[in-house]
């Protein structure tokens, strides 16, 4: 369990999303808007947004 908490943000981008799951070793983000986790994403969401079968560019929903 980790101590630090590993959060992003909705304008955290795709590639930096995926590159902080490859660092840390985790398939799953939780998204923090204004203090409060609104969703969360996995990997599976990141690929689907990057090759254009979802989200956009952002992890903004």
């Amino acid at each position: 369990m980790r101590k630090d908490r590993l959060v992003i943000t909705p304008s955290t981008t795709i590639p930096d999303a995926a590159k902080m799951m490859e660092q840390h070793g985790v398939v799953g983000l939780p998204v923090e808007r204004d203090g409060v986790v609104t969703y969360s994403v996995t990997r599976h969401d990141l690929l689907r947004a990057r090759i254009g079968l979802g989200v956009g560019m952002g992890i903004d929903p």
